[in-house]
């Protein structure tokens, strides 16, 4: 749920149709200043160039960051003691 404390006024929130009409803040950041996404999250935006903007993100390692192009795998699970062999 979005807090709107943090809305300075209404330009700062988008509604974004293709996600089921959510409320979307829109923040503007410069290079070195910092976005906190609770209290195990932060975002940092390193470098802006041209129409690029490279971030940092610090999060747990449980935390999936995925760019939104990209679509979550599933990582192999490690099962100890079940190994099969191939004969030639």
């Amino acid at each position: 749920m979005l807090d709107r404390r943090l809305a300075r006024d209404r330009d700062d929130t988008i509604e974004d149709n293709n996600q089921g009409g959510v409320i979307v803040l829109v923040l503007s950041r410069k290079e070195r200043e910092r976005i906190r996404l609770g209290d195990q999250i932060v975002v940092t935006v390193i470098r802006v160039s041209g129409d690029k903007v490279r971030l940092g993100i610090q999060a747990p390692k449980d935390v999936l960051v995925l760019r939104d192009e990209l679509e979550p795998f599933e990582e192999p699970s490690e099962q100890v003691g079940e190994v099969e062999l191939m004969s030639a």
